[in-house]
């Protein structure tokens, strides 16, 4: 069974400031799914995961500040996975501080290939290059890290540098350019994470590898699927199939 939670009507850029409230709705909704599970005998109880994407995933990640992966415990979650989080998830900031979780319960990766960790509970997927990982006020005041490093991280330039005001707002362009990728070409770079997501999403949950077959036929229908959603969604005019919901979370 899946459940999403729609706290905003907006796009992302323009819902910042519900991301508490999508927060309080996620840690009731989870506590509301443990009351009831905790009243089945282990042997029958499902595992409980998490996802969530761009300000989905600041929003998720806040329904746990301040407790690490007690907090994920304490809802009953036993996996997560939070997708180009934004810069100022506090969850997110704490969970990385050395010695702030256990060692290897927490991971973030660039990429499918540097995963590691066999006891992970939560895997964090941020690309090198997401602007929307990096944007955040200092930055038009000061130096950010991520441009100090030599050398730079893989999707960042060696020629970029850090002019005050300038490149902030070079930030706020890439990041509205970045939330609009093109429907059905997916790519694994900046904010756009389609092509990383199925072997991600199966190593963050430990499900079983599909079938060579599987595979083949799985990201061609994907991104028929994304295209055809969006045509349907421009057009305004055309029914959903059966079974679908217009609702987003």
């Amino acid at each position: 069974a899946s459940v999403a939670v729609q706290y905003a009507r907006l796009p992302s850029l323009l819902a910042i400031q519900n991301t508490k409230s999508g927060a309080k709705h996620h840690r009731l909704l989870l506590q509301a799914i443990k009351n009831r599970l905790d009243e089945r005998d282990s042997d029958h109880r499902p595992t409980v995961v998490v996802y969530g994407e761009s300000l989905g995933s600041w929003a998720g990640q806040d329904a746990f500040i301040d407790g690490g992966i007690e907090g994920l415990d304490h809802l009953g979650v036993d996996r997560a996975l939070w997708v180009g989080t934004p810069y100022y998830s506090k969850w997110r900031r704490q969970a990385l501080k050395e010695g702030a979780v256990p060692d290897g319960t927490v991971e973030e990766v660039n990429a499918f290939g540097d995963l590691t960790s066999d006891i992970r509970r939560v895997t964090l997927l941020t690309h090198f290059n997401d602007p929307v990982n990096k944007l955040n006020a200092s930055m038009f005041y000061r130096e950010p890290s991520w441009l100090m490093e030599s050398p730079p991280k893989p999707g960042i330039s060696q020629d970029q540098m850090w002019v005050p005001v300038v490149t902030a707002l070079q930030s706020v362009v890439d990041t509205v350019n970045a939330t609009n990728p093109t429907p059905g070409v997916f790519r694994a770079t900046g904010h756009d994470y389609r092509l990383d997501l199925p072997q991600v999403t199966i190593a963050a949950y430990g499900l079983q590898d599909p079938s060579a077959e599987q595979w083949s036929r799985l990201m061609p229908h994907l991104q028929a699927e994304e295209k055809r959603r969006h045509e349907a969604m421009k057009l305004g005019d055309q029914p959903l199939r059966d079974g679908e919901s217009d609702s987003a979370g």
